[in-house]
């Protein structure tokens, strides 16, 4: 009886050890990710009918209380995605046309330590935001001939709107459907390797300077 009494005191008392330790691992893991995170190159993503985008990417982790032994808090998360794909004909243009496009994206929530090396992320749909910049479009192949420039620069605010219209569906049904930062490992406090939707991602510390009042 008293061995028995001793192993289950042995197995309490390791249960309340790696308790500590998951504890400890989860507050380290919040600090070490605290700050402004930019990713190092495009990633490869479907959006918009599986049309070809690249995705450039900036993660933004603030505590509650800098310092704190907190494990959440409230996260940016900013995009940029440069599409390249085909459209069919419109009432702007008669004819099917290729085009590349850039637009900015960002939401906004709150992000939580769920493990060593997992953070939950939990975005507010109302601070999705999209732009997709009329002068960024880039009518490609030649579909309409140089004869059309001008008409080229007349349609694109109409094909602004169209890939914009897009963009606040499926690019924000993309955006939601990220729900954590997996597999994280930090090197050197500077550089954070992960998974997001199942691709790995790098990305490094930035450095935000602030501009004091004079």
């Amino acid at each position: 009886m008293k061995k028995i009494a001793s192993f289950i005191s042995a197995m309490t008392l390791l249960a309340f050890t790696a308790g500590l330790t998951s504890c400890d691992s989860k507050a380290k893991l919040a600090r070490d990710i605290e700050g402004t995170w930019a990713s190092t190159a495009p990633k490869k993503v479907k959006v918009i009918n599986e049309l070809d985008a690249t995705e450039m990417s900036m993660i933004q982790f603030n505590a509650p209380v800098s310092g704190s032994e907190s494990t959440d808090g409230v996260v940016n998360y900013a995009f940029v995605f440069t599409i390249t794909g085909a459209m069919p004909p419109s009432d702007a243009i008669v004819e099917p046309y290729s085009f590349t496009a850039t637009t900015l994206a960002s939401v906004s929530g709150t992000w939580k330590v769920v493990d060593d090396d997992e953070v939950a992320l939990d975005f507010d749909p109302e601070s999705f935001s999209a732009y997709v910049d009329p002068a960024g479009i880039l009518l490609r192949d030649n579909i309409l001939s140089g004869e059309n420039a001008a008409e080229v620069d007349s349609v694109k605010p109409q094909l602004s709107a169209k890939i914009q219209a897009m963009f606040d569906t499926q690019v924000k049904d993309y955006l939601f459907s990220i729900k954590k930062i997996d597999d994280i490992h930090i090197i050197d406090k500077d550089e954070m390797n992960c998974e997001i939707l199942d691709k790995e991602c790098v990305f490094h510390r930035q450095v935000i300077k602030e501009t004091m009042p004079e």
